[in-house]
C-alpha cells in the first residue's frame, strides 16, 4: 500500500503539534478509506497530508530544517476536504453553532451534489451536524517543501477550488479550511465521551 493512501487520525482536536511541542499525543496513520468508514469509540479527526514518518500532528514549524528532512524533504497533501454548513448551523453565517442542519436543507443540496458527481466522480460525501463534507483523494500528491509553498501554492489552489464549487454548482464551502494542517471530524467519531459513533 502506498504511503500516499494514508492520513493521520487524531483522537482529539486539541492535540499539541510537532515540532513546536516536543511531546504530544500519538497520531497513527490509517488508509483514507478505512478512516472514513471505521467506527471510533473516541472523538476522531483527520488531516489531508501524509507524513507517517512522524506520527504527530504537524504545524508550520515542520517545514523548517532539520524537521522537513525528517519528513522526507516535503509534506505531501493527498486529499482535499470541503466543509459545507447550513446557514442556521454556522455562526459566521448568522446562525447558531449548536443547531443541526435540517433535513429540508440537506435535500435542497442533493441536486448540487449529483451535478458535482457527474463531472467529478467518486467523492466521499458525508453529513455532519452542521451540514456535510466533500472529500476528494488527489490524483497525485501535492508536495509542499516549505511554509511559503503551503501559503502561496496550497492555500490559493484550495480557494480556487472553493470558488469553482460555488460558481459551477452553487455549493458554498467554508474558505476557512484552507490551511494545510486543517483537521476534520471523521463521519463515525464519538463526539461525547460514553456516547456512540455518529451515524449521520
Amino acid at each position: 500500500m502506498s504511503r500516499f493512501n494514508l492520513v493521520p487520525v487524531l483522537s482529539q482536536p486539541n492535540l499539541k503539534a510537532w515540532p513546536k511541542h516536543p511531546e504530544g499525543g500519538h497520531v497513527p496513520y490509517l488508509e483514507l478509506r478505512e478512516a472514513l468508514s471505521r467506527n471510533f469509540a473516541t472523538d476522531a479527526h483527520f488531516a489531508c497530508y501524509s507524513s507517517p514518518g512522524v506520527e504527530r500532528r504537524l504545524d508550520y514549524g515542520s517545514f523548517e530544517s532539520p524537521h522537513i528532512e525528517q519528513l522526507g524533504g516535503c509534506i505531501p497533501m493527498v486529499a482535499a476536504v470541503f466543509d459545507v454548513d447550513a446557514q442556521e448551523s454556522h455562526k459566521a453565517l448568522g446562525g447558531q453553532g449548536d443547531v443541526p442542519a435540517s433535513d429540508a436543507w440537506w435535500l435542497d443540496e442533493l441536486p448540487k451534489l449529483e451535478a458535482l458527481q457527474l463531472d467529478h466522480p467518486s467523492p466521499f460525501i458525508y453529513r455532519t451536524r452542521g451540514g456535510y463534507r466533500i472529500v476528494f483523494r488527489l490524483d497525485a500528491p501535492f508536495e509542499l517543501r516549505n511554509a511559503q509553498e503551503a501559503r502561496e501554492r496550497w492555500t490559493p489552489m484550495y480557494l480556487t477550488w472553493i470558488a469553482y464549487l460555488r460558481r459551477q454548482y452553487s455549493i458554498v464551502a467554508d474558505p476557512g479550511c484552507k490551511d494545510f494542517g486543517r483537521i476534520f471530524r471523521l463521519p463515525h467519531a464519538t463526539r461525547t465521551e460514553g456516547g456512540r459513533p455518529e451515524q449521520r
